[in-house]
C-alpha cells in the first residue's frame, strides 16, 4: 500500500545519512510513529494526535513505506527524511540506530522480519549476494577460463579479489568458493548460492 507524504524513497541525489537519522527521531519518538512486527517485518502506522483526523483514517493501523527501485523499503518519517525501513526496525527492537549496514540474510530486500536482519560491513554485506543476471556458469563468482579451457571460482572480500582456484567443472569450483567463503566469512556467506539477484529497473530496461 501507498503511505504518507510526497517523497518515499530517497533521490540518487538525497543520501540518508546516519547521523541525521539519529539526531531526527529517538527510539521512543519512532515507536509512537510505527509499530513493528518482528515476525511479518511489517511496519504501520500508529494512529497519531497531532495529526489531523483525515490523517489517520487514510493512515492509521496500515502499512508503512514504499519499495523503491532497488527492491528496499524505505519510510518517511517526516517529509525530506526517508529511512529505510530496515534500519527503522533495528532501531524500534534494539532502541538504537544502527552503526553499520543492516543486511538481508535470505537476499530478499523487502522482507524485514527481525529473523533476516543483521549488521553487516560493506564487505559482509556484498559478499551475501545473489549471481549477477548475465553469469553463464549458474554459480557466483564461477567464470570459465577460455586460456586454460577451466572453471575459475573467485572471491570478493573488501575490495579485494581472491583467486581460489581453477577446476574441471563450474560445480566443483563453486563447492570450492562456497567453502572458501564460509571459512572466512562466516555467516555472511549465502544461504542460497543460486538464487536470482534483484532485478534492477536498469536490467528491464536493457531487455526492451
Amino acid at each position: 500500500m501507498v503511505v504518507a507524504n510526497v517523497l518515499a524513497v530517497p533521490r540518487a541525489s538525497q543520501k540518508v545519512s546516519m547521523t541525521n537519522e539519529r539526531d531526527a527521531y529517538t527510539a521512543e519518538q519512532v515507536r509512537r510513529m510505527l509499530d513493528y512486527d518482528p515476525k511479518t517485518g511489517i511496519l504501520t502506522w500508529r494512529h497519531r494526535s497531532e495529526h489531523p483526523r483525515r490523517w489517520n483514517s487514510r493512515y492509521a493501523g496500515k502499512p508503512a513505506g514504499t519499495k523503491g527501485k532497488t527492491g528496499y523499503v524505505y519510510i518517511e518519517l517526516r517529509s525530506g527524511l526517508p529511512a529505510s525501513a530496515a534500519r527503522i526496525a533495528w532501531l524500534i527492537v534494539t532502541g538504537a540506530w544502527p552503526e553499520r549496514m543492516i543486511d538481508h540474510r535470505n537476499g530478499v530486500r523487502d522482507d524485514n522480519r527481525w529473523e533476516n536482519l543483521r549488521l553487516a560491513d560493506n564487505s559482509q554485506n556484498s559478499t551475501n549476494k545473489a549471481k549477477q543476471r548475465n553469469n553463464a556458469s549458474g554459480f557466483v563468482g564461477v567464470h570459465f577460463n577460455r586460456q586454460n579451457g577451466k572453471w575459475r571460482a573467485c572471491v570478493n572480500l573488501r575490495r579485494v579479489r581472491h583467486d581460489v582456484g581453477f577446476f574441471a567443472t563450474a560445480e566443483e569450483a563453486a563447492k570450492a568458493r562456497e567453502s572458501y567463503v564460509k571459512e572466512h566469512q562466516g555467516e555472511f556467506a549465502p544461504t542460497d548460492p543460486e538464487r536470482k539477484r534483484y532485478e534492477h529497473h536498469r536490467d528491464r530496461a536493457k531487455d526492451k
